[in-house]
């Protein structure tokens, strides 16, 4: 058999980098199913998860527009979502600037609805938030906190109105020293009447009234309450796309 020609081994060559592309993209794709990875938690505004991916171009531009530099976009672990935008509420929760929504009008395609910027702010939910250790939260445990939140070296920021203007306060500079039980997932939520402490209205086991965080319906899932969480990790996290249980409190 002659030896193969330059043009036939650029053709193998060829076909074997397009296969190896080719699975990899479909690995890509699986990681999620495989590993049971949860939904991100997207941007306000992000249309469902089912066409999110294909709507998004990359472009980054909601990134540029966060005024807390809460969003990132995707690494290989989101599967179709890679490149597109998501929020890590433990290390930045979404600055809220609601009114102004820099995110959604920064979105070129309407990834980000648009629709949302004249809409109330119950419109604009990204998840719920869930009391998922109930056993180390500080609350339950009648235990008060002193120090920094978010970790040793916080690089996150709690973003407020005052007047009419909007203050970013970086957590490192804001060290807390609380007298009671803890209570700085209720204390810094930006969404009035979102969270409080109180008994379970169904508690777990029998005799379980212990007051602890009690999410309403309110919640929008910004993320405040996981990012301040003083339990490493957060006793308390947000559901991407998830929307209010119907136990949630009203």
């Amino acid at each position: 058999m002659p030896p193969p020609t330059p043009a036939r081994r650029a053709f193998f060559r060829q076909s074997l980098l397009g296969l190896s592309a080719l699975l990899g993209a479909g690995a890509v794709a699986l990681w999620p199913i495989v590993t049971k990875a949860s939904p991100p938690l997207r941007p306000p505004g992000a249309k469902p998860e089912k066409v999110f991916p294909a709507t998004c171009i990359r472009c980054g531009l909601c990134l540029q527009a966060c005024p807390v530099r809460a969003i990132h976009l995707g690494d290989v672990d989101l599967g179709f979502g890679v490149g597109t935008p998501y929020i890590a509420a433990r290390a930045q929760a979404c600055g809220f600037s609601c009114e102004q929504r820099a995110c959604v009008r920064a979105c070129p395609t309407g990834a980000l609805d648009r629709g949302i910027v004249k809409l109330p702010l119950t419109r604009s939910r990204m998840g719920f938030a869930v009391l998922v250790d109930p056993e180390r939260c500080s609350q339950v445990r009648s235990r008060p906190f002193k120090g920094l939140v978010g970790g040793p070296h916080p690089t996150g920021v709690l973003r407020r109105r005052r007047g009419a203007e909007w203050e970013s306060r970086p957590l490192a500079q804001h060290p807390y020293d609380l007298d009671g039980p803890c209570d700085l997932c209720v204390r810094e939520c930006p969404v009035p009447f979102a969270i409080r402490i109180d008994t379970p209205p169904e508690p777990q086991a029998p005799g379980d009234n212990t007051p602890r965080p009690i999410v309403t319906k309110n919640c929008l899932g910004c993320g405040v309450c996981e990012m301040v969480c003083p339990a490493d990790p957060a006793c308390i996290r947000i559901q991407a796309r998830m929307e209010p249980p119907p136990t949630a409190s009203s």
